[in-house]
Order: C-alpha cells, then sequence, then structure tokens
C-alpha cells in the first residue's frame, strides 16, 4: 500500500491507495487489495502544440516540478504529464476532498500518468496518521507544508518539506531561510510561489528556490488569496517546465498562451 501525507499550512493531506475506479469513498485505513491501480490520495486539515523555451541558466538537472492541479482531468492534465519527468508529482483534489463515487475519468487519467512515472496524489480530508502511514508496506511519499519557517522537528517526519507558499513579490522580499535546512538535500523541498505574472519572474523564482536548496518548484499565476489558484495550470506551465530543464519537453493544450 502507497500511502503519502501532505499538511498545507495547517492542513494535513494522507495519501493511500485506492481502486482503479478511483472509489472516493475508500475510508483512510481500509487495506486495499494488491489488484486494484495504485493510486495516491492527499488529505487535508485546511489539437496541442509543442513549446521550447531555454532559461540563460538552467537550474541543476536534479530540479523537479510538483504541480498541484484541482481540476478534473483535461487538456492540462495531459500538458502536465508530457511533462514528465521533470514533473514528477500531480496533487490532484476531485471535490474539495476525495468525492463520493467513483469517477472512470480519474481512474484513466490517473493510470495514463503513472504510466509516464508521475507519482498521483489525491487531495482528502483527514487527520495527521503520520506513524500509521510510514507502518505500512511499500514505497510512501509524506510531505508537510509550513508554507514558510519551521522548526527541524518536522524533518524526521518528512520526505518534502514546503519552506514557502506564497505571492512572488514575498517570494522576493521577505522570504526567511531556515538555516537547519542546509544540512538536508535540496530533494527534500519544496517552494510554491503565486501571482507570477511574466516569464523573467518565473525564471527568477526557479533561479532563487534552486540557490534556497529547494529542489521542488512550482511557480503559477494564479492568486494565493480570494480565488483558487490551483484551480488550473499557469497559461506558461510548459515554459516553465523548460526554464527548470532545458531538456524537456512539454505539449501545451490550445487554450493556453505564452509568455514573451
Amino acid at each position: 500500500m502507497l500511502i503519502v501525507l501532505i499538511v498545507i499550512g495547517s492542513s494535513i493531506f494522507i495519501v493511500l491507495t485506492v481502486s482503479s475506479s478511483f472509489n472516493n469513498s475508500t475510508p483512510i485505513a481500509t487495506p486495499v487489495s494488491s489488484s486494484r491501480t495504485n493510486v495516491n490520495t492527499v488529505s487535508s486539515s485546511s489539437a496541442s502544440t509543442s513549446v521550447n523555451t531555454t532559461s540563460n541558466s538552467p537550474p541543476a538537472p536534479g530540479m523537479r516540478i510538483s504541480v498541484p492541479l484541482y481540476s478534473n482531468p483535461n487538456g492540462e492534465w495531459n500538458q502536465v504529464v508530457s511533462s514528465s519527468p521533470t514533473t514528477d508529482i500531480l496533487i490532484i483534489n476531485p471535490n474539495f476532498g476525495p468525492g463520493y463515487s467513483p469517477d472512470p475519468n480519474y481512474a484513466s487519467a490517473i493510470q495514463t500518468a503513472q504510466q509516464k512515472g508521475i507519482n498521483i496524489l489525491g487531495y482528502v480530508y483527514y487527520t495527521a496518521l503520520y506513524n500509521y502511514t510510514k507502518a505500512q508496506t511499500g514505497p510512501d511519499i509524506v510531505i508537510l507544508n509550513p508554507g514558510g519557517p519551521a522548526g527541524n522537528c518536522y524533518a524526521p517526519i518528512s520526505d518534502i518539506l514546503v519552506t514557502f507558499e506564497g505571492d512572488y513579490s514575498d517570494f522576493i522580499n521577505h522570504y526567511v531561510a531556515d538555516n537547519w535546512t542546509v544540512s538536508y538535500p535540496s530533494s527534500r523541498f519544496w517552494q510554491i510561489v503565486y501571482n507570477a505574472t511574466t516569464l523573467s519572474q518565473v525564471q527568477n523564482a526557479v533561479q532563487l528556490a534552486l540557490q534556497r536548496g529547494s529542489g521542488w518548484i512550482f511557480v503559477t499565476n494564479g492568486l494565493s488569496i480570494g480565488v483558487n489558484a490551483l484551480g488550473r495550470l499557469p497559461p506558461y506551465f510548459c515554459q516553465e517546465v523548460e526554464v527548470v530543464n532545458s531538456n524537456s519537453t512539454c505539449s501545451s493544450t490550445t487554450t493556453n498562451s505564452s509568455l514573451g
């Protein structure tokens, strides 16, 4: 069984294996038979074209993108899948939680993403079960998200820690680093930046995240307050993928536009 726990702000996410039909009524602690498709679920207490854009100073190859995309399966999902392996994690949110019935559209889209090597995390409401998560057999991923400076007490109970979640302006002007993070590899940290509206801001955010020791990044033009900033991909997602890894490919949707 694969279980993932994520915390967003004061929110806690648990990810576990569910059936290939994505039966959202499955309780978090219910064992799932090995015949079912591995789908991670996250719990919380809070006609395409190719786009190729190369950053002047691309980050190290180890940096990757983790995408929270709270929309139903659509062309943007295909865009994320096409950006693998630079995009390695996709967090889904069927109904501000797991929903109430099986959804074959999710099952098919999840299976496609997994076949491309993307780890799928599903958003569900639940409480902290870190010890339960780690007690299960098989692989697991645990992500905690204080969204800002946090004590190193979080390190032993997480695989990835979100050290920043906020607007681009705050990321540039008010970022506060945790000195203890230098003792850990960059793959342990993720930074999420909202309200970045130009390609130069995307490039700057990616470079700063790299300099600040983050091995995971997600930059979006969505606002962090007042709207669902994670309801869709930013229009420049494929360009963001290329900024993170200039050797990547990404298939953009026709509704997405590029930045100059």
